[in-house]
């Protein structure tokens, strides 16, 4: 009888020693979650962006898993007119038509997007550029998570400005990657410097020519840098819907010419680049830029022609 309750108690202090143990280990592997907090300061940083917006604006997001911390909480908590993209790159021709359709119903309306996002045709000034950078617990796969990891955002807050509102002059010269920034759009930031400063186009790009002329020339300058020979820089040029051309782009800036129509289309003068994009990272050993790239342009000119007087001669 001794030795059955002198087990029991061997029995017993294992299973407690063992439970001590295994409580011991789980205390461990769960005490950095006890003062941790996931997306640590993203209410404050939600609340921050919300007050760039009023109640009569309307907010368009990149598609949802790139921006999806800010959409929702800002549409549920702060009441802003939210709309998320289904994708990377909208139809240009319905998204142009959204905005235009909103136009009228709403005070203003905004962009929160990144480079993944081509917005070709529409005119954007840049109201601010944004960044957060927070913590989450890892997820694991097959094993228990190791820990927190960083997350961050960066992305650009715009407001669409539609061409006919743009405040600039008629010069006959557009340097792009100068002085560009009113009149641009579906291209990446400004590159280069010295000789040539340039930005490199999406797979369509927009640019507003209010020094466009009946008839003139206007001539390209553009290069096509370091994209694969098998995948040729072709471009397909229009102004305002009109088409104008179709040059090859190929390897060091040089000048590809088109003649604008007589007359000139109505409405605002828009010339749109279109060529097939390739992205660095696919193609280019050891490349991490992600970007879909187009040709790298430096200047747009328009040559007309000088209006003569009655006489014969170039007027007083």
């Amino acid at each position: 009888m001794r030795a059955k309750r002198h087990q029991f108690e061997w029995n017993l202090l294992v299973l407690v020693t063992a439970a001590l143990v295994l409580f011991g280990l789980e205390a461990r592997a769960t005490a950095p979650l006890v003062r941790h907090v996931d997306w640590k300061g993203a209410v404050r940083f939600v609340d921050d962006v919300a007050r760039r917006f009023r109640k009569d604006d309307v907010v368009i997001f990149e598609q949802p898993r790139s921006i999806h911390l800010l959409s929702l909480p800002l549409w549920s908590v702060h009441g802003v007119n939210a709309l998320e993209l289904a994708r990377f790159n909208p139809d240009p021709e319905r998204l142009q038509h959204l905005v235009r359709a909103w136009r009228g119903r709403y005070a203003s309306i905004y962009f929160v997007h990144t480079y993944s996002t081509d917005l070709c045709g529409l005119f954007l000034q840049r109201v601010e550029e944004m960044s957060f950078g927070t913590t989450e617990w890892e997820r694991g796969l097959g094993r228990p998570p190791r820990g927190p990891e960083f997350h961050a955002l960066h992305f650009r807050i715009s407001r669409v400005v539609p061409p006919e509102e743009l405040q600039v002059p008629a010069l006959p010269e557009v340097d792009i990657g100068g002085s560009d920034d009113f009149q641009v759009s579906g291209f990446f930031d400004k590159e280069g410097g010295g000789a040539h400063t340039y930005r490199w186009t999406g797979g369509c790009a927009s640019v507003y020519l209010p020094g466009a002329q009946p008839g003139a020339t206007l001539t390209l300058t553009a290069a096509a840098l370091q994209r694969p020979a098998d995948r040729p820089a072709v471009v397909s040029a229009r102004l305002s819907g009109v088409p104008l051309g179709t040059v090859r782009v190929e390897g060091d800036f040089r000048e590809y010419r088109f003649t604008l129509p007589a007359p000139l289309p109505p409405g605002p003068p828009l010339l749109r680049l279109d060529v097939p994009a390739w992205r660095p990272a696919n193609v280019l050993p050891g490349s991490d830029d992600v970007r879909d790239l187009g040709v790298m342009v430096d200047r747009i000119r328009v040559d007309g022609k000088i209006p003569v007087s009655p006489g014969g001669g170039p007027p007083s």
